[in-house]
């Protein structure tokens, strides 16, 4: 369904209103990094405290260079009715920031929830200026590691080959029994699937992503792995790299009631990728991503046979797209198609901080 209009409102690092488009510090940037929220996610304390490790990523660290002539962009979303308490918040988090780190912060503060809409908005705003340098948004439940994003923006400065460059996630599994089962098979999968860059940390070529995410998808990173994957090359990924030196650090999973609804958004959104790019392109990525080692051996250096437990894996993921196409064979029949995939979050914010 259509998204709804929705308005963006500039704040810059003191909490003063810019009445512009975009702020002319934002359009001579040379990287842009986003930070998308929302005021019901935590309070102002901790937005600080997420905004605030992520400037830091701009300052010289140790041997680290910094980037200077980076900014952050802190996106926050509110309800419609909600613009007064969203004011308020942000002056909030404005005032638990370091004063040496405001000069880099830039609030878009914006009246419509959505991660998708909000870095849309962004886009928009920098698309109509002579920004061209390169953007990128990290989560704010993720804790990065020293010189993250500095690390993102050198190898993909290093290799004009790359679209996008995504950080290294390491994951801890959260208190619950299914989320410690959970990380157990993501890791395994891991032993022998290729690693694509994830919305938790990632950073773009602006002129590869000026048009912004097609607000039909919920998420913004599968549609990225599709968009800049090439299934004329030999190797489909070569736009696409994972930084072993960018880390961060999330946590995964929670309880086995809030999994099963993660799982079933991602399966319902990875099928409607799927059939909205031609057949050759999706099959590949099907064949090479989603179901990897079922159909084929990926082609990858130094990669030997599959191991049986990841065969047994990708076959339980492919059976579950089999039931999600019956199902929405099953809609087509009835004329009931489905309108919308609903956003699956973590009841508790889960920052791997303690937040």
């Amino acid at each position: 369904m259509p998204v709804p209009h929705s308005t963006i409102r500039w704040v810059d690092g003191n909490g003063q209103t810019i009445p512009k488009n975009c702020p002319d510090s934002l359009a001579a940037a040379s990287q842009v990094f986003i930070l998308t929220s929302y005021l019901e996610r935590c309070p102002a304390k901790q937005h600080g405290q997420a905004t605030a490790q992520v400037l830091e990523q701009l300052l010289p660290a140790g041997e680290g260079q910094g980037l200077p002539d980076g900014k952050v962009v802190l996106a926050f979303q509110h309800g419609a009715h909600d613009a007064d308490a969203a004011s308020r918040h942000v002056a909030a988090i404005v005032e638990g920031i370091p004063k040496a780190l405001r000069p880099y912060l830039l609030i878009a503060v914006i009246d419509l929830h959505g991660k998708v809409n909000a870095l849309n908005q962004v886009t928009r705003s920098l698309a109509h200026t002579a920004f061209n340098g390169d953007l990128g948004w990290v989560d704010d439940d993720v804790s990065l590691g020293p010189s993250c994003l500095e690390n993102l923006v050198r190898h993909l400065d290093a290799n004009p080959e790359l679209i996008t460059v995504g950080a290294y996630k390491v994951p801890r599994p959260n208190t619950q029994w299914a989320a410690k089962f959970f990380l157990k098979t993501k890791r395994q999968s891991h032993k022998t699937g290729r690693r694509l860059p994830h919305g938790c940390a990632i950073l773009c070529r602006f002129d590869a992503i000026r048009e912004g995410i097609p607000e039909r998808y919920i998420g913004e990173d599968g549609y990225l792995s599709l968009k800049f994957f090439e299934p004329d090359m030999p190797d489909a990924l070569m736009r696409q790299a994972v930084v072993e030196t960018a880390l961060c650090e999330h946590t995964v999973g929670g309880p086995v009631w809030e999994i099963i609804p993660r799982i079933r958004r991602t399966i319902h959104e990875n099928a409607i990728l799927l059939s909205d790019f031609n057949q050759e392109h999706s099959a590949r990525f099907a064949e090479e991503v989603l179901f990897h080692g079922l159909m084929k051996t990926p082609q990858q250096p130094g990669l030997g046979s599959v191991p049986i437990a990841n065969r047994f894996l990708s076959g339980l993921v492919f059976s579950f797209y089999i039931a999600a196409g019956t199902g929405f064979v099953i809609r087509g029949l009835l004329r009931r198609p489905m309108r919308r995939v609903s956003w699956s979050g973590y009841s508790r914010y889960g920052h791997p901080d303690g937040g």
